[in-house]
């Protein structure tokens, strides 16, 4: 069962989430335009956008409005803050934010806040959510999956290998657990990096433990 406890733990982490969107449902509707992933480019700017629309009669509100955003770090302070009070791209709010406000592998709450400018004006909503800034076009939720895969194949040829009492297949599936090992130490998994302690954590773990069963499997070959 030992050999089991990295999928298990690579499991916790994936059923691991943040909390989900909250927003008004009444008098303004705001609807974020920011997406749950956003890719790190270097020296290029972020443009998030929002929409805000009458609960009533579902209208766009795009005059006498004015929208904020706050976007904050995991610790809770601020990372950036911007107001808009100009419609515009089709009655949407915008705000451009420097990719030097992010790190990758990290998820950001925001809160998107807009309300009436007009000194006797009470309407207003809000929404709040949070996004994650990956390092390249996939959110590498696919690899993630594929990392998981091999370990479980690479983990159930070790079992039959020992309930079989045969050493090929121990060897291939420590060797599955070593290519996999080096994957995660170079590349990280998921959203988090390679200089993750997690991913670096896990990577040594699997490495180590294929390596024993590679060098004990090949050394009791006949």
């Amino acid at each position: 069962m030992i050999f089991l406890l990295p999928v298990f733990f690579l499991f916790f982490i994936s059923i691991v989430s943040a909390a989900p969107p909250q927003a008004t449902t009444e008098g303004w509707i705001v609807r974020s335009a920011i997406p749950d992933t956003i890719v790190y480019e270097e020296g290029i700017a972020y443009d998030f956008h929002a929409h805000v629309f009458d609960a009533t009669t579902g209208n766009p509100i795009f005059s006498a409005c004015s929208c904020d955003i706050h976007i904050y770090d995991f610790d809770g302070t601020h990372l950036f803050e911007g107001t808009d009070d100009t419609a515009s791209h089709t009655y949407d709010y915008g705000w451009d934010v420097e990719e030097a406000n992010f790190s990758i592998g990290v998820e950001y709450p925001y809160i998107l806040q807009c309300n009436g400018t007009y000194a006797t004006d009470d309407e207003g909503g809000f929404y709040s959510g949070t996004f994650e800034v990956v390092n390249n076009s996939n959110t590498n939720i696919d690899t993630f999956w594929v990392i998981i895969f091999a370990i479980i194949i690479a983990l159930a040829l070790i079992l039959i290998g020992f309930a079989r009492e045969e050493h090929p297949p121990i060897t291939i599936g420590s060797i599955i657990l070593m290519v996999t090992a080096l994957y995660i130490w170079v590349n990280g998994f998921g959203t988090l990096t390679a200089t993750d302690l997690i991913p670096r954590f896990i990577a040594a773990g699997l490495f180590v433990v294929g390596a024993v069963l590679t060098i004990k499997s090949l050394s009791e070959l006949k």
